[in-house]
């Protein structure tokens, strides 16, 4: 590098180093040893576990910090597995599978704060739950997560009903407090795969004398039960928690995953909880200037960017000796987020002609796109369900989910022969009008031009791709991927149940009377391996009827200091939000000098 080039590194990285100091009010100086420096890609409007949907949002990296749920993901075990948090132990069931018990930790408490008397926080109760619970089905929150509830628990909707009609606000007989630290629920019909969704963020415990308190501006107080706490908040650029004093005892993880032992992630067992004293989100929107921090040690572990892949990491996705030295880890897990192209099956052309699906999947050359776009950091998915559950299997390697050109243009002449002469040109919906979109646009017209298809690219508005999805003129459009919620089947195959087709979960308006009688017995199923065979069942119909063609699995690729320890990248916590588990050895932190990386 030219003494020109090392100049601009140079004055590059204080400029970034200024941005981070100046948007925390120069926190970073006077931050414990011991604290977790994270990057944040958006903004934090507001702190409320309700409006929680993407686990990799700003909100959910501070909220899942601050606010619990009954029940938690175990930090280690894969494939994925719920424990208690909030809740004392797993809940107890009827024998109809229409009611659960669940009991609460007496030793759970919500962190002190003026809206309580004396300023001391008090216990959590049931009323506490069921407080919560209906703030998610009250109308006026505008809760994104209120879908996964519809229709679930017996007097929930009509509840929602009421509030919105402006009508007396009615008692919700499926939510019951048998007790102060004892809560019942009564489902609509067996749903045992709501234990998921009371671990997911969203349904965290708030306390009444909060929003009483605060109001409006009770999205700026938060009060939670969690390991951290607000200390301070600068809107637009960080936030920062601090260790709250009064957290319950809780102990790092004795068992794991087979390897997790040889991999060091044992060394912490029985540890208290949290590990570290102090947690700083820097809300750096720009990957560049993020990076840059991450060399100077101020960053504790980073996504790579793009154009930064391939000189880190090598073609087995391993630190290149360089970096290796400099002491820095990779860690390498699937983000459980598979993008897909998806058929409007309401449109006759596409409907009626199978060979036509499999020609254009056959057509996408998704290696070529991973690495054009992604610096190949992305898996090529053999199937629908992703890795980290336990129906997934690895083994499975769909026929038509690869790239075989010669296949493509046979199945295109088939296509022709259904369709009773040449194929008319197709429609291809993508989200987005910016000169990348485009270029990806073009990447696939080319793809399906070499196997005879024509291909015209309808570019929308990104806010507007969902309404444009269910229109039935559309012949095909590409999705923006999907990722899970939550661990569980049923999660990938309820957008593909004729129920959701009417403007709901299902945009491809798929109808299969067998696939649809499946789902039903699949959502009153306990785990089993009857219910691990019927998945496989589902999948495999998908996978031979294509409503939609599985494009790329992605990963979640980080780099990270190794004075950060006891760090395993989580799929349902989004990279941020099991922080109470991870170390920092705040002796061997020394920021990097300030040289250009190798």
């Amino acid at each position: 590098m030219t003494r020109k080039g090392q100049a601009l590194w140079k004055l590059v990285q204080h400029a970034a180093i200024a941005v981070v100091l100046a948007g925390c009010g120069r926190e970073e100086e006077a931050a414990s040893p011991d604290s977790e420096h994270i990057v944040l890609r958006d903004r934090v409007a507001g702190i409320d576990p309700i409006h929680v949907s993407g686990l990799a949002s700003g909100m959910a990296a501070v909220a899942s910090n601050i606010y619990e749920p009954l029940f938690q993901y175990h930090y280690l075990k894969r494939p994925y597995e719920v424990v208690p948090c909030l809740a004392a132990e797993m809940p107890q069931w009827s024998a109809d599978g229409l009611k659960c018990r669940i009991r609460l930790r007496e030793d759970a408490r919500f962190q002190d704060d003026p809206c309580f008397s004396e300023g001391r926080g008090r216990g959590v109760t049931a009323e506490d739950v069921i407080f919560s619970w209906k703030r998610i089905a009250d109308p006026r929150n505008a809760s994104a997560f209120w879908a996964h509830f519809e229709h679930r628990i017996v007097g929930l909707d009509a509840y929602r009903r009421a509030v919105r009609e402006h009508q007396p606000e009615p008692e919700v007989p499926g939510l019951h407090a048998v007790d102060e630290h004892t809560l019942e629920i009564q489902l609509t019909s067996a749903w045992p795969q709501i234990i998921h969704l009371l671990a997911h963020p969203a349904t965290a415990v708030v306390p009444k004398d909060a929003l009483r308190t605060y109001g409006a501006d009770f999205l700026r107080h938060p009060v939670g039960t969690g390991p951290f706490r607000l200390h301070s908040w600068q809107p637009g650029t960080g936030v920062v928690l601090k260790k709250s004093p009064t957290f319950r005892r809780e102990s790092y993880p004795a068992e794991g995953a087979p390897d997790d032992a040889a991999s060091g992630l044992l060394a912490d067992a029985g540890r208290r909880l949290p590990q570290v004293d102090e947690v700083h989100f820097h809300v750096i929107e720009a990957s560049e200037p993020a990076w840059l921090l991450f060399l100077q040690g101020r960053i504790d572990h980073l996504g790579i960017p793009t154009d930064h892949f391939s000189d880190v990491l090598d073609a087995h996705w391993q630190l290149r000796p360089a970096w290796n030295q400099k002491g820095l880890r990779v860690d390498v897990f699937p983000s459980m987020f598979l993008r897909w192209i998806g058929f409007n099956m309401a449109d006759p052309v596409i409907a009626k002609n199978l060979p036509l699906r499999r020609a254009i999947s056959l057509a996408m050359n998704r290696q070529e796109f991973n690495d054009l776009f992604l610096g190949g950091r992305c898996g090529l998915p053999g199937s629908l369900l992703p890795p980290g559950m336990k129906e997934h299997r690895p083994e499975l390697r769909d026929r038509w989910m690869t790239f075989d050109l010669p296949r493509a243009q046979a199945q295109r002449i088939e296509a022709e022969k259904v369709h009773g002469g040449p194929l008319p040109p197709l429609t291809l919906r993508m989200g987005g009008t910016s000169p990348l979109v485009r270029q990806i646009g073009q990447l696939i017209t080319r793809w399906l031009a070499d196997a005879g298809l024509e291909l015209h690219v309808d570019h929308v508005d990104e806010r507007s791709l969902a309404a444009t999805m269910n229109e039935r003129p559309a012949s095909m459009f590409f999705g923006d991927g999907y990722s899970m919620t939550h661990p569980d089947p049923t999660d990938l195959f309820r957008r593909f149940a004729s129920q959701g087709s009417d403007g709901g979960d299902n945009r491809f308006h798929y109808h299969n009377q067998r696939f649809d009688k499946w789902y039903h017995s699949l959502t009153a199923m306990p785990d089993s391996p009857e219910r691990i065979k019927l998945s496989h069942q589902m999948e495999d119909l998908l996978l031979e009827d294509l409503p939609c063609i599985g494009f790329l699995s992605y990963n979640w690729v980080s780099v990270r200091h190794d004075w950060l320890t006891s760090f395993k990248p989580h799929a349902f916590s989004g990279p941020a939000g099991l922080i109470k588990y991870h170390r920092i050895d705040g002796q061997r932190r020394v920021p990097w000098k300030q040289q250009p990386p190798p």
